[in-house]
């Protein structure tokens, strides 16, 4: 018996090892477990006319029965990213705690002007990433490319005024900002340019010490509710939220947001949400129906699938069909 006994022992620790790799595989895969909250981002629409500003919102709220707390800068705690262009933002040296009590949420608010930032630098579809760690969330926008913004520059002491006259007039460029009493850099307002191709084409102009596109981001204000995010924003466009928990078992939560669907003037919507394998075999239909704009969640239970769709542990797909929007994100299943 106990050859048998120290086999079994053995068959149980490597079924434990194996399960332990793979739940470090799927936060690896996946970066965070949102069984701990909901972070949210938010613009105030979803199509942008040329030059628009851009407000973004970033909610995270305490959905648990239990407080939260994060901790991290006071300037840093909530970040954004768009479409992963380059920015600058600046972090206090503080470290301290943010507390959420159970229900509480906490928004923070950017207003990004086209006019100072030289965004977006692509015409079509933005991304906006927003970050509360270890938590994350984006959402995505419709903008024209905008052609203008500030440039940053150092000058130099051998270089006349008259040259600098110049340079700035075939720029089509005015001075907003410049240091203090001393000849060092100055900030420039341009127009009908992209930032980011006239600091290409500068940088290693003999007139200039150097030329950078200024984007310094911050957010404009903050603020605690008690009312969670999805009773008092209207959706906007369409959105598939990550999972939570994520790895799960056997029982994981997906939102999902459903816009006004105003071009064909129908109050509802044909809206499918499938789960499937890697091989792309359907695993679980958990909503086929219509429905009007709102917010919306759906608990899907491993447990509760047919005997011949029973699910092993590893990496599956979620996929939201709504008219011609299609959103696929990836779950992680340990059994």
């Amino acid at each position: 018996m106990k050859p048998i006994l120290r086999l079994r022992r053995h068959y149980l620790a490597i079924k434990i090892k194996a399960i332990q790799v793979l739940y470090i595989f799927c936060l690896l895969a996946f970066g965070t477990d949102y069984g701990q909250g909901i972070l949210k981002v938010t613009t105030d629409k979803s199509v942008y006319s040329y030059g628009d500003m851009i407000e973004v919102k970033v909610w995270f709220t305490n959905n648990t029965d239990k407080p939260i707390s994060i901790y991290g800068s006071s300037n840093c705690i909530a970040r954004i990213n768009f479409n992963d262009v380059q920015m600058v933002t600046y972090c206090t040296a503080d470290y301290r705690e943010f507390y959420f009590a159970p229900g509480k949420s906490k928004v923070w608010i950017w207003y990004l002007d086209p006019k100072v930032l030289g965004i977006p630098t692509v015409d079509g579809k933005q991304k906006i990433v927003g970050y509360c760690y270890p938590f994350k969330d984006s959402v995505y926008i419709t903008a024209q490319k905008y052609r203008g913004g500030i440039v940053f520059v150092g000058l130099k002491d051998s270089v006349s005024d008259e040259e600098y006259n110049k340079l700035r007039d075939s720029l089509n460029a005015s001075v907003i900002a410049r240091s203090y009493n001393t000849r060092e850099y100055e900030e420039w307002s341009i127009s009908n340019k992209s930032i980011d191709s006239l600091v290409a084409k500068y940088k290693a102009d003999p007139r200039l010490r150097w030329i950078q596109a200024k984007r310094d981001l911050y957010f404009a204000k903050q603020f605690e509710t008690d009312i969670d995010y999805t009773k008092e924003v209207i959706p906007n466009i369409y959105s598939l939220s990550q999972n939570y928990p994520n790895p799960f078992n056997p029982e994981t939560t997906i939102e999902y947001s459903i816009p006004v669907e105003t071009r064909r003037g129908e109050s509802l919507q044909k809206i499918s949400l499938k789960v499937y394998d890697v091989l792309g075999r359907e695993i679980a239909t958990l909503v086929d129906e219509y429905k009007s704009a709102g917010n919306y969640k759906v608990t899907f239970n491993a447990r509760h699938l047919e005997r011949s769709r029973e699910m092993n542990s590893g990496v599956y797909f979620y996929q939201l069909r709504a008219g011609s929007f299609i959103e696929t994100k990836k779950l992680c299943f340990i059994k």
